[in-house]
C-alpha cells in the first residue's frame, strides 16, 4: 500500500535505529501518523556509514546508495526490504567495480 505525500512530514537529523539495531540520525519523509521512514530520505550512521534513497515502511526499497559502515563499499542500485535487488553497482574501496543483478543481497 502506498502512502499519498500528505501522509509524511520532514524531519531532520531525527534518531533511529536500522534493521541490525544500529543507530543512526535520518533525514527525510516520515509516515505522519508511524515515523517510520516513507518516501526519501538518508540515514547516517556513527561510523560513516549511510544509506540515501527511497524508502518504504521503514526498509530500504527503491533505488538508493549505500558506504557499507564495515568497510567502506559503496553501492548504488536498486533495494528491496533492506537488501540489494536488482540492477546495481559495488565500488570496493581498492577500485574494483563490479555490475550486475542482485537477488536479495547476493
Amino acid at each position: 500500500q502506498s502512502m499519498n505525500t500528505s501522509d509524511w512530514i520532514y524531519v531532520k537529523e531525527y534518531k533511529i535505529k536500522d534493521p541490525t539495531g544500529a543507530d543512526g540520525k535520518y533525514t527525510g519523509n516520515v509516515g505522519k501518523f508511524t515515523g517510520i521512514p516513507s518516501g526519501h530520505g538518508r540515514l547516517q550512521f556513527a561510523n560513516g556509514g549511510y544509506y540515501g534513497g527511497d524508502w518504504d515502511r521503514g526498509l530500504w526499497s527503491g533505488y538508493g546508495r549505500t558506504r557499507d559502515k564495515r568497510n567502506g563499499d559503496l553501492y548504488e542500485g536498486e533495494f528491496l526490504d533492506d537488501c540489494k535487488h536488482g540492477k546495481g553497482s559495488t565500488v570496493f574501496v581498492d577500485g574494483r567495480t563490479l555490475h550486475g543483478r542482485y537477488i536479495f543481497g547476493n
